[in-house]
């Protein structure tokens, strides 16, 4: 892609010329993309697709995407549902036996993501609850603006909305409102 010019010290990139420093700035970012892509893809493994598999060096279908049949698919789906109601009735019965949790919890949703916070709650606080009642402590609002910012993350990232609703509903992350993250879900969101 880029060829060097020993006269002028300028190296071609693609149509352009540009200078050696230049060059080097372009290829330390796209290192640094390339180490981006395969941290996510060792830490999401099935989030890859078979093109971005296929250039990290790794062979076969990404796992997710092997067909599953429908009435496996729809088997899960309801025993998802019914999970989160579930964990919703729990979450607000620990909710309200946890003094100071709404304070400690707006300290941190203006800077880290559902899982950091989740994370950081039981942790440091000994504090176990899941992303049902975090979105309850935090409030609807807070708690769509830390799964915009995840979203703005994973899209500069170049997951999909469904790589990123598959990843969401895997790690529990609850979907303002209830239910299921979907593409559509994810596509909302975003508005």
């Amino acid at each position: 892609m880029s060829e060097e010019n020993k006269t002028d010290g300028l190296a071609r990139f693609g149509n352009n010329r540009i200078s050696q420093e230049e060059l080097r700035q372009k290829r330390d970012s796209l290192d640094q993309a390339r180490d981006q892509l395969e941290r996510m893809n060792r830490r999401f493994p099935d989030l890859a697709s078979n093109f971005v598999r296929k250039m990290l060096g790794k062979s076969g279908p990404a796992p997710s995407a092997r067909p599953q049949p429908q009435t496996q698919e729809s088997v899960q789906t309801q025993a998802q549902a019914q999970a989160q109601i579930e964990k919703e009735a729990l979450a607000e019965k620990k909710l309200r036996d946890i003094p100071g949790l709404e304070k400690l919890v707006a300290g941190m949703v203006g800077q880290m993501s559902v899982e950091e916070v989740l994370e950081t709650l039981s942790r440091d606080h000994g504090i176990e609850i899941d992303s049902v009642a975090l979105a309850r402590v935090a409030g609807v609002k807070a708690y769509g603006m830390m799964l915009k910012r995840e979203l703005e993350q994973y899209e500069q990232n170049f997951l999909s909305e469904e790589q990123i609703a598959e990843l969401w509903n895997e790690a529990d992350i609850c979907v303002p409102g209830g239910g299921l993250w979907t593409a559509k879900a994810i596509e909302q969101l975003k508005q």
